[in-house]
């Protein structure tokens, strides 16, 4: 009797997890979704590309004083409303960041074919 409330309890909590996996991820495609029309509405005004924008942006000679005060205390708040939220689910926010930012680093040196660029050979 006991293991059939105990078998309950353990399905009815796998479904709630289920269901709020499957919520993120549905708020996930719809944030997605709106961030590339965002980004291309953006991309068709100024004429200039995403990476070309991201380069512009976090520039701090391209903003007064304030401004980039603002913009850094917004990519603050940010970061710790993300490590929050990693967190809750048990994750370790800074450990995800390197593992991104590791594999970013080993497509770079694929891409080079393992070679320095502009690289001056000894002979």
């Amino acid at each position: 009797m006991e293991e059939t409330k105990t078998s309950n309890l353990t399905d009815g909590f796998e479904g709630d997890i289920k269901a709020m996996f499957q919520k993120v991820q549905e708020q996930q495609r719809d944030l997605k979704k709106r961030t590339d029309q965002i980004c291309d509405m953006i991309t068709q005004i100024t004429g200039k590309t995403p990476q070309e924008l991201e380069g512009l942006t976090s520039n701090s000679q391209n903003f007064s004083k304030s401004d980039w005060e603002k913009i850094q205390k917004i990519k603050r708040e940010n970061e710790s409303k993300m490590e929050a939220l990693y967190k809750n689910m048990g994750l370790d926010y800074k450990a995800e960041q390197n593992k991104h930012n590791s594999k970013v680093a080993q497509k770079k040196r694929r891409r080079m074919g393992g070679r320095r660029k502009n690289w001056i050979a000894v002979e």
